[in-house]
């Protein structure tokens, strides 16, 4: 584990945290290694409270995917939404991890394609 530890210090994890934070969001990380494979999570509330977002992210030496993909959890239900290009600023994925907490709309499903 500690050297698990020493590669996400590397690792996109610590700018993406820094500038969720500096949006007012409150950042967790969560780090599971189900079957021996690398689940790693970045969690984002906007108070500590329902809904919650998991922002899932490449383990190091795995490539990401194209665009960015999170978990949005609340009222005992879990959806996978695909969000904005990775090459895109920081910003929008900001304004996508916003959007997930906010109240579910028609406009959440016209910006981001919900995966399940």
């Amino acid at each position: 584990m500690p050297d698990l530890l020493a590669s996400l210090a590397d690792h996109e994890l610590v700018a993406l945290r820094m500038l969720l934070e500096q949006l007012g969001f409150l950042t967790g990380l969560l780090v599971e290694c189900p079957d021996d494979e690398l689940d790693l999570r970045l969690q984002v509330t906007r108070d500590g409270q329902d809904p919650l977002v998991e922002v899932l992210l490449a383990a190091p030496c795995v490539p990401a995917p194209a665009r960015w993909e999170a978990v949005r959890v609340g009222d005992g239900v879990r959806e996978v939404w695909r969000g904005p290009e990775r090459t895109r600023s920081g910003r929008e994925l900001g304004d996508f991890v916003g959007d997930l907490l906010s109240p579910l709309t028609a406009e959440l499903a016209r910006r981001y394609c919900r995966l399940g």
